[in-house]
């Protein structure tokens, strides 16, 4: 006989014949008996029904769970927000939720130039800080992946520099090899280990070229959104999110208001966005976009924040449900 905590036959069966079960379990050594019974020391009857009674409650909400955001990411999908999603996307999810030791939870938001990373970092951050009830400590911060641009030597001996002539230059700028992954693999180790109550990491002036001298001072929280444009290697977050945009759009984004927002000093800001747009949307279709790969869910850039809040609104309501009603150490959606 082998006992199966999730077979829902069996947990009923159990359930009302626990005594007979218990005692049968224990005094036949011939009977199969899974790994979590064996390696678990039970002081009394009553102490094997309640790791049964848990056991099938736990599998009963993981099916319920995986149900509902089979439905949210379905009717996503129909609407082309979710491109795509991992297989094992709810498996995973559902054990980051109930199985995290008290870690914080560390998610990638990751993509072009230009694809909405940003807006949805901050559409998380919003959503779940606005109802947050660990007093001053947030629920979530965004760490941005800009800070750790490695400033160009070169470029700080002149103030008068044109960014788009430099990245024109040096296309490098926007590889991976651009930005400081000792640095970024330290603070995002401190943020998930660490127990200093500050964090202090660098901020990148883009008009400079600089890494100036004041710094973005952290707090550790439950949830860290790191938005950027490459995942420093070695790091294992949590998940990855990849937005994925229209290169019209990215291109339109990088060589409009933002560009003027970096380039104050520019002579002809509409023609010279347009071309840093093509060099960097080059750069990122061929190191970035093959990542998407890599990621656990697909989210578009190409909808209204107001429908990419909706997305993010109703699956953290799933999440915060399921956290609620078990045995969950996810601070950052109670």
């Amino acid at each position: 006989m082998k006992i199966t905590l999730t077979n829902s036959n069996n947990a009923i069966k159990y359930q009302n014949n626990c005594h007979n079960e218990y005692l049968k379990i224990f005094s036949d050594k011939n009977i199969d008996v899974p790994l979590k019974i064996q390696s678990s020391l039970f002081s009394s009857e009553a102490a094997f029904c309640s790791k049964i009674y848990s056991n099938i409650s736990f599998g009963n909400n993981k099916l319920r769970f995986a149900n509902e955001l089979n439905i949210w990411a379905n009717h996503y999908k129909d609407n082309v927000l979710i491109v795509s999603m991992k297989n094992n996307f709810t498996e995973k999810l559902f054990s980051k939720l109930f199985t995290n030791n008290h870690k914080p939870l560390i998610v990638f938001i990751e993509g072009p130039s230009g694809c909405g990373k940003s807006s949805q970092a901050k559409v998380i951050n919003n959503i779940l800080n606005e109802t947050s009830t660990l007093g001053n400590l947030p629920k979530s911060i965004i760490l941005s992946g800009d800070n750790f641009y490695i400033p160009n030597d070169d470029l700080m001996k002149d103030a008068n520099y044109v960014f788009v002539d430099m990245i024109e230059k040096h296309p490098e700028r926007e590889t991976p090899i651009a930005f400081n992954i000792a640095s970024e693999y330290q603070v995002l180790n401190n943020l998930r280990y660490g127990e200093s109550p500050t964090i202090t990491i660098p901020q990148y002036d883009y008009k400079t070229a600089k890494v100036i001298s004041k710094k973005e001072i952290i707090r550790p929280a439950n949830l860290v959104i790191f938005d950027g444009l490459y995942a420093p290697k070695y790091f294992d977050f949590d998940f990855r999110i990849f937005i994925d945009t229209k290169r019209t759009i990215r291109d339109k984004r990088v060589g409009g208001q933002r560009f003027k927002e970096r380039t104050p000093k520019s002579k002809n800001p509409e023609l010279e966005g347009k071309k840093l747009a093509e060099i960097v949307g080059d750069v990122h279709d061929k190191f970035i976009l093959p990542n998407k790969t890599k990621a656990d869910i697909v989210i578009s850039g190409n909808h209204s924040l107001d429908d990419i809040e909706n997305l993010y609104k109703d699956f953290f309501a799933i999440c915060r449900k399921y956290v609620q009603e078990g045995d969950s150490s996810c601070k950052f959606i109670q």
